[in-house]
């Protein structure tokens, strides 16, 4: 059978059916995606944000949240339907050759870097702390770094030998954990949901109150709008993180995803045009569909939860998760209910935070082994292996390079998510261009995911931008 007439995989029974429980069957790589951020997004940032401004940013966490699911869909459809990864068609985008692939991969290694230096630093803060070892000590920094050095390695040992199902499972099982503990802490606050629901509703843009200028004079150094899209951009995750969501539906099978041989990859050919194909490839595009609707519902909830967490108990107090306690003012979270609580908030995160880390190698190896496939036709049949061998190597080296020049973690994580957040709003106007240019019109967006594709495009283009002039333009 030639590439030309490929036909879709016969469609499960499950998408067929008309009860939509049926489709959850098929959640599985966006467990990964929702698990990973938790460890960053909203542990530290989302928490972090509550703790500073109140409800005042939850329009936009309501937002991005809903514009970067557009994001992720957009390229979902595309492996469904074609078999292929965005890139490969990026790197046919008019310009030097695969410049945008190139481009991602740049942010790629920019982020991996500061992700394997801030996440294992935030956590060894904690470890430091169960230890009864404070920033008080003459060698507590010595002690911090050798801490989270430790925990990099063995991380990285780790994912050299992981697989996608047991990445898949261990993180589901993540998200289940954390779902228990948070979820009783958030229901038993007993918050304001009208206050909630109108600051979802409401645009107001962030300033720093009074308290946090007089007791955290380095937090205020930050100009307010790149504090709240630090905690934004990581919402949900970045555009190397769906890079990697994109890659994992190969492993999945959905549609033509990871059914194509290598010579067919290499070809431009689009999916069949004929009635009944085209009615199994809209069929086949339920699976992503529920995939990335209950992901992203996770990642919002999980946000909001943490974003009100922190305005309920830890604005109050005027604690600021920041540098040597980054994760253990969150404590107070369960304390709250009970101060015999503390060891399940320390469980909780110590899991969410090694199962982070270690999910992050394979992200970062996914997002790589793509880019460099688009990038250098010498490459197009490069081994995962070989991609997760750099992945790790580079990884440990940039994060201990990092981690011993002992900079805040929050520092570490800014530049490369407000670069991220720039390359998500790039990405929505390539989705529209590989749409428009390769698909067939009977498989093309529809008009409202379309328009709310080129609203995310222009929205995070904007936020982006304005939030590293900012960080440009600091001080000066």
């Amino acid at each position: 059978m030639s590439p030309a007439s490929k036909s879709f995989p016969p469609v499960p029974d499950a998408l067929r059916a008309r009860n939509p429980l049926r489709y959850l069957k098929f959640y599985g790589p966006g467990a990964i995606i929702a698990s990973v951020t938790i460890g960053s997004g909203e542990t530290i940032f989302a928490a972090r944000g509550g703790a500073i401004f109140g409800y005042a940013l939850v329009w936009c966490l309501v937002l991005v949240s809903f514009l970067k699911a557009i994001q992720a869909y957009s390229g979902m459809r595309v492996v469904t339907l074609t078999g292929r990864h965005p890139v490969h068609y990026w790197a046919r985008m008019k310009g030097p050759r695969a410049w945008f692939p190139f481009l991602l991969g740049i942010v790629a290694l920019v982020i991996m870097a500061s992700t394997f230096s801030a996440l294992p630093k935030a956590l060894a803060t904690l470890v430091m702390q169960l230890f009864d070892r404070g920033p008080a000590l003459p060698d507590y920094a010595t002690q911090l770094n050798l801490v989270a050095s430790a925990i990099l390695v063995v991380c990285a040992l780790l994912a050299i030998r992981s697989t996608y199902r047991t990445l898949e499972l261990g993180q589901m099982a993540v998200i289940l954990l954390f779902l228990l503990f948070i979820v009783a802490s958030f229901l038993a606050l007993r918050p304001d949901l009208g206050t909630l629901v109108w600051n979802a509703l409401i645009v107001s843009f962030p300033e720093y109150p009074d308290w946090v200028r007089e007791s955290y004079p380095a937090v205020a150094l930050r100009p307010p709008w790149v504090e709240a899209m630090t905690f934004i951009g990581l919402i949900g995750g970045n555009s190397t993180d769906y890079m990697a969501y994109l890659s994992f539906l190969h492993d999945k099978q959905w549609g033509l995803a990871g059914r194509l041989t290598p010579s067919e990859e290499e070809e431009d050919f689009p999916p069949p045009e004929t009635k009944e194909e085209c009615a199994k490839g809209k069929l086949w595009l339920r699976a992503p569909l529920t995939d990335m609707l209950l992901s992203f519902s996770m990642v919002a909830m999980f946000s909001t939860i943490f974003l009100v967490l922190g305005a309920s108990i830890l604005a109050p107090s005027r604690l600021v998760p920041h540098a040597s306690e980054l994760l253990t003012v969150q404590a107070r979270f369960l304390t709250e209910l009970h101060p015999r609580l503390a060891p399940l908030y320390i469980l909780g995160i110590l899991t969410v935070f090694l199962g982070t880390i270690y999910g992050s190698f394979e992200l970062q190896t996914r997002a790589l082994y793509e880019c460099r496939r688009a990038v250098a036709a010498r490459w197009t049949k490069a081994s995962i292996r070989n991609v997760r061998r750099f992945v790790v190597v580079y990884g440990v080296a940039s994060g201990l390079l990092l981690i011993w020049t002992r900079w805040d973690p929050v520092s570490l994580f800014t530049p490369a998510i407000l670069l991220s957040v720039l390359a998500s709003g790039w990405w929505c106007f390539a989705m529209l261009w590989v749409d428009r240019r390769f698909l067939p019109k009977p498989y093309r967006m529809p008009a409202p995911l379309a328009a709310g594709l080129l609203v995310a495009g222009f929205v995070l283009t904007a936020f982006g931008a304005v939030s590293v002039y900012e960080l440009l333009t600091q001080g000066s």
